[in-house]
């Protein structure tokens, strides 16, 4: 624990609430709202049961049970909150958490020190909140004289087609497939094929057989927008592929090199890609039959 007040890493210390103290209370005891840091493994319990536990981007809570006012993630991938919070939890999930503690690697995330100290807005949303949204504002958008929609939430809203998109802050396989599954549903098992292909036989498709992304691809070609075609379709493809290449197919491949790092390269590739998308339909004309 990183005891702000008087300057030093407190091991083995209990977070018994009577050995702390508040801003307005004069004691050397360290502060409640002293930062406590832990492998980011401590989330990947309540990432693989979303029956029981609900993890949110800054929130945990569990069904009908506790519920953890805050958390983040600094820049050394470690899951931070306050003494104060984590003496609230019930002690089973204490020990939980107490088993991933270790020393702080550097402060707190640059979002918890702006929203919890300076009660500041952060400097921008984070990279789920622009997937979201990107594509809500994809789904408003009319196309053609119809006013045809192309995409639309699996499950008919964004908490339905985003259940299991989390981070992904460790090099575990596991959360990695986790992740690049609930990437693609709550993407590209939003598109609707039947708009779609209204779409592409206005510019002369006349293959039945075409998927959404399929469709997607002979619009941009037929639409004069062949230029952007790897940032559309060559994305959302290569997601779909890997996520058919996933554990749920027993192949269990994964990229080289941090899994980490693709996992974050590949939600800012998504999130693009789905911007670029909305601006070819918003600027699209739609042959005359």
């Amino acid at each position: 624990m990183q005891d702000w007040k008087n300057n030093t890493i407190l091991k083995d210390y209990s977070i018994d609430p009577k050995n702390f103290a508040n801003y307005f209370t004069e004691s050397d005891l360290p502060f409640e709202t002293s930062p406590i840091f832990f492998k980011a493994e401590v989330l990947d319990k309540y990432k693989n049961n979303p029956d029981k536990y609900e993890l949110k981007e800054r929130t945990i809570s569990c069904r009908g049970g506790w519920y953890l006012e805050t958390y983040d993630i600094n820049q050394y991938n470690q899951v931070h909150t306050y003494a104060v919070y984590i003496g609230r939890l019930p002690y089973k999930e204490q020990l939980h958490w107490l088993q991933y503690n270790e020393e702080p690697k550097g402060a707190i995330s640059k979002r918890s020190f702006q929203t919890d100290f300076e009660a500041k807005f952060p400097d921008e949303n984070p990279p789920l909140q622009q997937l979201q949204d990107s594509l809500e504002a994809l789904g408003k958008t009319e196309i053609g004289d119809e006013k045809l929609f192309v995409w639309s939430p699996k499950g008919g809203s964004w908490e339905a087609a985003s259940r299991g998109l989390h981070y992904v802050n460790s090099e575990n396989a596991n959360q990695w497939h986790d992740f690049i599954i609930a990437l693609a549903n709550a993407t590209n098992e939003g598109f609707l094929k039947k708009p779609l292909g209204k779409i592409a036989s206005k510019f002369g498709n006349e293959n039945k057989e075409l998927g959404t992304l399929g469709l997607l691809k002979f619009i941009l070609k037929a639409s004069n927008n062949e230029d952007s075609i790897p940032t559309i379709h060559g994305v959302l493809n290569d997601l779909q592929l890997r996520r058919g290449k996933g554990k749920a197919h027993g192949t269990w491949a994964t990229p080289e090199g941090s899994l980490i790092d693709d996992a974050n390269n590949r939600l800012q590739d998504v999130i693009r890609s789905i911007n670029v998308l909305k601006q070819v339909f918003e600027a699209i004309e739609l042959p005359t039959d």
